[in-house]
Order: structure tokens, then sequence, then C-alpha cells
């Protein structure tokens, strides 16, 4: 979009967002409520008008307005997950392909945590059957999670 943005003006980006999703509403379920994960939930609950489910250490902890939710139930429901966790033993491989097989044709994952959070042969499989409809990560650095190669997918935006 940003590039048609710059190449062809306006009214060709524009078109982008006809593809494009309400997120007022949406469920977006996080796993790990620390800083970031807290950060997370006002911008999703405030600035975008979503409901938050969380998995959390301690759920007795979470902010207003967050249900917890226990891990196995969070992919079925949410329309989004988030993995907002550290990286430690415990969390590594955390989410494999049965939770990833779980979610919703149309809902997206967002690892945001460290690459081994999750199980990425299995992300990789979800993806080539059209389940979730997209996913992406933003971690490094690169030695922690070798990447991985997608077939060809249509483009989906939030």
């Amino acid at each position: 979009m940003a590039s048609d943005l710059r190449a062809k003006g306006w009214e060709s980006a524009r078109r982008h967002s006809n593809a494009g999703r309400e997120l007022t509403g949406r469920l977006i379920g996080i796993v790990g409520i620390g800083n970031v994960g807290r950060a997370l939930t006002r911008i999703a609950q405030r600035g975008f008008g979503m409901q938050v489910l969380a998995h959390a250490r301690t759920p007795g902890n979470l902010p207003h307005g967050v249900e917890a939710t226990r891990l196995s139930d969070l992919p079925v429901r949410a329309d989004i997950v988030a993995l907002r966790c550290p990286l430690t033993d415990e969390t590594t491989g955390l989410i494999e392909a049965a939770a990833v097989a779980q979610m919703k044709p149309d809902a997206f994952l967002v690892n945001v945590a460290r690459g081994p959070v999750l199980g990425e042969a299995g992300l990789l499989a979800a993806l080539q059957s059209g389940k979730p409809a997209g996913a992406c990560w933003m971690y490094s650095p690169a030695s922690l999670c070798p990447p991985i190669t997608l077939s060809r997918r249509s483009r989906t935006s939030f």
C-alpha cells in the first residue's frame, strides 16, 4: 500500500482498504501481560474499541476489562492472537501447530515475542492450508529462529 501511495497516489492506495477489516468490536487474545502486553491492551481497548482476552502466569493481576482465559481457549476464541510473553524454557514452543490449527479461518497471529515462542513449522503448515488468514512476527536476531519461506498467498490486511 505504501509503495502504491508513493508511486500512484491516494486513489490507488485507497483501494487497498476495501480488503481491510474493522478492528472495533473484534476480540484480541494476548499471551503475556507484562509492560508491553499492558500497553497493547490499552491501545486495543481505548484506541480500537476491541475486547481483550489474556493468558498470563498471574491471571489475578490483569488490567481492568481484560478477561482471563486458558491458553487452550485463546486461539479458538480470538480474532487476533498476539504473543507477547518472554522467551523462557517454559514458553519455548508455547504455541505449536495444534493451537494454530484451532484458530478461526479469518484470524491473524502476531508474534511480537521472541521467535521460538512460536513453533514455526506448525505455523507454516497452517498458513499453507489457509488457516489462519495471516501471521506476522517481529523478532531478532535471526539466529534464534531461522527464516521460513511461505508459499505465495493473497495479500491480506486488517
